[in-house]
Order: C-alpha cells, then structure tokens, then sequence
C-alpha cells in the first residue's frame, strides 16, 4: 500500500496522510499552438512543458480507524496546515511511495483546498 505524503522541507514538516488514498489524478502535458496555414491547414506546434496538476481526494476523521495513520489528533489540523501552506505560498514536496518503490517525488505548490463535514459526532 502506498504512503502519501506532503513535506514542507524549508519548515521540516512532514505530514502523512492518514488514510491511503484509492486514487489520485496527475495532469502532465505540453502547449500545442495550432496555426492555421490557408495553403496546408492546421498545423500544431509543440511548445514547453505545462506545469503538471494534483488532485487529491483525502479523508480526515476525528475517529480512530485501524486503517488510518494519525499526524494529528484532530481532522481540522490538517486542514489548519495545508491552508497556512497556501496562505504562505510554501513550495510542498509530494511522495508517493511503499517500501520498495517511489512513484512520484515532486515540488508543488498549493492552490486550493475544499473541505466539508458530515455533521456526524462519533
């Protein structure tokens, strides 16, 4: 099972997520400019590298599960850090990682977070 983590290295924070995540969404590509000639049509240019996009779909529970892996005792501290870390336009180093293997090992910054709760007090 794989580790998901966010590291503020300038400030040595390390947070793991507490839950495995069953999926996550990385966008990597290039601009293409299309210029249309009247004599051949459209033509496509590659152009540089876009910076490349997370998306994370995360659960923080108040509760204590067998599966997760608690940073904090509180599902709101997660939430407290990573808009700091917004707030402050901190550099983050994403890992996905086991024990064996690396997946992704990059620098990103933050650009949103949406949060909510369910209303449930257990």
């Amino acid at each position: 099972m794989y580790e998901f983590w966010l590291k503020d290295e300038k400030n040595g924070i390390d947070l793991l997520l507490p839950v495995s995540l069953p999926s996550y969404e990385i966008d990597y590509g290039n601009d293409i400019e299309t210029i249309n000639s009247s004599n051949v049509g459209d033509i496509n240019i590659a152009g540089h590298r876009k910076l490349s996009t997370v998306v994370l779909k995360c659960f923080f529970s108040q509760n204590e599960y067998t599966f997760s892996k608690k940073s904090f005792s509180n599902a709101m501290e997660y939430v407290d850090l990573i808009k700091k870390w917004i707030d402050e336009k901190s550099v983050i180093r994403f890992i996905i990682a086991d024990e064996t293997s690396t997946k992704v090992n990059e620098q990103y910054y933050i650009e949103s977070i949406v949060y909510s709760e369910d209303g449930q007090s257990n």
